[in-house]
C-alpha cells in the first residue's frame, strides 16, 4: 500500500484537505469494521456527504 504522503492529488485540490479526508475515511472504515454498525450503502452515503461538505468548503 502506498504511503499517504506519496499520493498525488489532482491539480487544484488542496493536498492537506485531501489527506485529511483520506485519513477520516480510513478511520471511519476501521471503526465500522469493528462495530459493523453501518452497511455498505450507509457507509457510501456517509462518505459521500463528507466529500460534498468538504468540496463546498473549498
Amino acid at each position: 500500500m502506498a504511503k499517504l504522503e506519496d499520493l498525488k492529488v489532482p491539480e487544484g485540490v488542496d493536498p492537506a484537505k485531501a489527506n485529511r479526508l483520506i485519513k477520516w475515511i480510513i478511520d471511519v472504515e476501521a471503526e465500522n469494521d469493528k462495530t459493523g454498525q453501518l452497511n455498505d450503502s450507509a457507509m457510501v452515503q456517509k462518505i459521500g456527504k463528507r466529500i460534498q461538505s468538504d468540496v463546498k468548503c473549498l
